[in-house]
Order: structure tokens, then sequence, then C-alpha cells
């Protein structure tokens, strides 16, 4: 919520509304994972798992959106990821109970660490679940094809920040969907969840978005030290000018405008310097400066 407000302030800034929407679609599919994980009848595990599944779509979307501003990508690749994954998502509500299976038909537990034990599935399996595990092959090709597109860029800090991003993108997308493969193909079962990823996913994200508050904070120090250092040398030329009963201006060459010091309005006699111009200087100067300004 913090970041969708830092958003609503800064509308430019749409890696703060993608990561937002990216927390939120985590802990709603976490919410439902644990549901899962915890019904009592098959009927009520294929209901959570399918809007687990569902939660998917907008973490796809967002992490999409990401890889293309971070690096130049092939469109085709970028359309093609959330194409497969939208498919995959309207299958998961019209072709069987969910999209990774057709039916489900019982549970079975699945003992974990602690001696918890966890409510797993067993069914038939859904052909469209190769649509969603497309989408996820396409994804690692996206990434990879904006990563080279980055290595062959001249060396920048923001280039390598890019890559060490979408590198840790990379490293989690690809070890949770080796994990998922695994874990519905394995015997005895083994806990199926997607959320883990991308919460770690969330957790890159907010180390990178975290590094850009701490940039523009350092950015601030710097402003106020500079405008404070400007604010010196202002008066330490205004005490100057009182001591030395002397005037300063400067000439603005874009629109031929005269800035007087306060002392130089006094001295030339000038009630409002906004429409003095340089003539106006050279007409109201003292003779000995007169061969001077004419030179300017």
């Amino acid at each position: 919520l913090i970041n969708l407000a830092v958003w609503l302030r800064w509308r430019t800034q749409y890696r703060y509304l993608t990561f937002a929407v990216l927390c939120l679609s985590v802990a709603a599919c976490a919410v439902f994972e644990w549901r899962m994980f915890n019904a009592t009848t098959a009927q009520e595990h294929a209901f959570f798992l399918r809007w687990a599944i569902a939660g998917v779509l907008p973490m796809v979307l967002g992490v999409t959106w990401l890889v293309t501003r971070l690096a130049p990508t092939r469109h085709w690749l970028a359309i093609g990821v959330v194409a497969t994954r939208t498919v995959s998502t309207i299958a998961n509500f019209t072709k069987g109970d969910n999209m990774f299976y057709a039916s489900v038909t019982g549970l079975r537990p699945i003992e974990t660490w602690g001696g918890v034990v966890l409510a797993g599935p067993v069914g038939t399996a859904n052909p469209w679940m190769a649509v969603g595990q497309a989408s996820s092959v396409l994804m690692v090709v996206l990434i990879v094809d904006a990563m080279r597109a980055l290595r062959r860029q001249p060396p920048a800090p923001e280039r390598r920040r890019s890559l060490l991003l979408l590198g840790g993108i990379l490293s989690l997308l690809v070890v949770g969907t080796s994990w998922n493969f695994i874990a519905a193909n394995a015997d005895p079962p083994l806990i199926n969840a997607m959320s883990p990823a991308f919460l770690g996913l969330m957790l890159i994200l907010l180390y990178d978005l975290g590094s850009d508050v701490l940039r523009g904070s350092e950015l601030a120090r710097r402003l106020d030290r500079s405008e404070s250092s400007l604010r010196d040398s202002q008066l330490g030329l205004l005490l100057a000018e009182r001591e030395g009963r002397i005037g300063s201006w400067a000439w603005d060459l874009r629109d031929n405008a005269v800035e007087l010091s306060p002392r130089a309005l006094e001295i030339l006699g000038v009630p409002d310097a906004q429409a003095f111009r340089l003539a106006d200087l050279r007409e109201r100067g003292h003779p000995d400066d007169l061969a001077a300004l004419r030179t300017i």
C-alpha cells in the first residue's frame, strides 16, 4: 500500500505500481494456497487452487512489464508471455476443476517439516497445464533476450544494476518452475506452491526500490548542502557590497535582461529592475566605465 501511495503521488514511477500489484497478488495467492493445503474436501482444494492459479496472471503481467522497461526486448516475446498466460488463466476457469487438474477426486496427506500434514490433490492432470508451462518458458526466453541486449550496451552503472535484477528474476523463475514440475510428478508427493518464488521476486524488487530511495536521499542531502552553500555565498556578496559601497549585476543573454543587486539598484537610482536592459545600464553607467560597457 505504501508503494501504491508513492505511485499515486508520482504517476510516472510505474515500478512502484508494479511492486504494489505484485505484493497484493502474492498475498492473495499465498492466502488461497494456505486454504488449499488445509482443505478438507477435494472440491474445496480444487476451488482454492483455481484462485491461487488466477493470482499468477497479474504477477506475470507485472514482471513482463518490468523486463521490457529494464532492457530492449523482442516485443513478440512479451506478447507471447502475456497471451499464453491469459489463455491458461481462462482455461483455469473453463476447462476442468483448474488448470492443473481436469478433476480433483480426492486428497492425500503430505507430511512436511515438523510433522505438519498438508492436503495434496489426487486427480486427473489437465492438458491445458502445458499452456501455463509454455508461458513460463517464454518468460525465461524473454529475460535471457533482455540480458543479451543489455550486454551489448556500453558498460554503465545502470546497465550492471539491470543485469543483476534480471539475473535474480531469472534464477527465481527457473527454480520455481523446476520445483513445481518436480513436486507435481514426485512420489511421495511434495508441496507444490507458486507464491514462494514470487515472494523472492518481491524481495529483489524491494531491494532495488530501496536502493532508489537511498540514492534519492543522498541526492536530497547534496542539494540541501548546495543550496546552503549558495545562500552563504549570496549573503557574503551582500555584505561585501554593503561594506564596499559597490553593486553587482548579471546579464541574461537569452532575453537581454540585466539583474541588479539591491545595492546596484540603489546606486543607479532604479526603483524596479524588471524591465532593465543592457542599454539602460550603458546610459546610467559611470563615464569611466562606458568604454568597457560598449564592448559587451
